[in-house]
């Protein structure tokens, strides 16, 4: 079921007139109309802003290149999704984490991509609190370096 969920804003019976400019949402507003105000925004622009960013840092032409024509046919579907603004489902979530998953993988190699595994789940772990011994400065900046890699710079 698509849910497209709008959040109204309703600013009542501000006078604008002691404002030269109103700024929302990113959005800078020059001289807003005076009286009452409603904004329309899409609320996953709200909840999920970072899927489009994390999506463009991560596939590029080099680690698209290690998909398969279905894969790459899946990833350009959730695109296209989050272009428009659309939130991905879980199921989708997990798709393209998968993707991400196995691209890494075939880019590090199965013994490399473990090793980075096994340090990104104990950031995590140290991240929640879960641990109390931090990462070592060699561990940090193995993970430094096989991010690097991953994102081909």
């Amino acid at each position: 079921m698509k849910k497209n969920i709008l959040l109204v804003i309703l600013i009542a019976s501000l006078n604008f007139q002691q404002y030269s400019t109103l700024t929302f949402n990113s959005t800078t507003l020059n001289n807003p109309i005076e009286g009452n105000l409603i904004y329309y925004i899409n609320k996953t622009n709200i909840e999920r802003p970072h899927d489009k960013e994390k999506i463009e840092s991560f596939w590029n032409s080099e680690n698209e290149s290690f998909l398969s024509s279905e894969e790459k046919e899946k990833l350009n579907v959730l695109k296209c999704k989050v272009e428009r603004g659309e939130n991905l489902t879980v199921e989708e979530r997990q798709i393209l984490s998968e993707l991400r998953s196995d691209t890494i993988r075939k880019k590090l190699g199965d013994a490399r991509f473990e090793r980075y595994k096994k340090l990104i789940e104990k950031r995590e772990k140290q991240a929640k609190g879960q641990l109390e011994i931090e990462l070592s400065k060699e561990e940090k900046t193995e993970i430094y370096n096989f991010e690097k890699e991953i994102k081909g710079k």
